[in-house]
């Protein structure tokens, strides 16, 4: 399965609320439980070797980008 281009959030933004789901991965990792967690929303957080964030990735629902993604 290919990683398609991913929108970047900072790491800032990333927030362990009650509510929100993060999913990790290490770098460049991509599977289809990934693409259904980035379709859905949720926040993929990218994770070096030694398991320190590195990027984080958020579907964007602007309207320009919300017909390339349905």
């Amino acid at each position: 399965m290919t990683r398609p281009q991913l929108n970047p959030i900072p790491l800032s933004a990333v927030t362990f609320d009650r509510g929100t789901i993060t999913i990790t991965m290490s770098q460049g990792q991509w599977s289809a439980l990934h693409a259904e967690a980035y379709r859905r929303g949720h926040t993929l957080l990218e994770l070096d070797a030694d398991e320190r964030p590195v990027a984080a990735y958020r579907r964007c629902d602007c309207d320009l980008c919300r017909s390339t993604l349905n």
